[in-house]
């Protein structure tokens, strides 16, 4: 029996939080593992007493919902920004030149 690569193993456990993950091949029924830390690395046995959690991929409804929010991000926030970022800046460019006035004042006084 061949277990899943690490990385899948890894998200498993960040998308459910626990540490029982669900392994499972093209060609095979679902396992279920229980994995702990080892001094030796991750030692994961297989369980039969858990039950299925299953994984839904998103509806065409939520990426929807998802790209439409980007799209106000990019449309609303990202102008806002750019004022913003404009506006900072022009504020830093009178105060170094307030700084540099001050500092040819001092110069020309000594």
């Amino acid at each position: 029996m061949r277990l899943l690569h690490l990385p899948s193993l890894m998200l498993s456990l960040a998308l459910v939080g626990s540490p029982n993950a669900i392994a499972t091949q093209p060609d095979q029924s679902v396992q279920h593992l229980t994995c702990t830390k080892d001094p030796q690395g991750l030692m994961c046995t297989i369980d039969e007493t858990q039950k299925t959690v299953s994984i839904n991929a998103p509806t065409s409804a939520q990426l929807e919902q998802l790209s439409n929010e980007l799209i106000a991000v990019m449309f609303i926030g990202l102008p806002i920004a750019l004022v913003l970022v404009v506006i900072l800046h022009d504020k830093q460019d009178i105060d170094r030149k307030k700084r540099r006035e001050q500092l040819e004042k001092i110069w020309q006084q000594s």
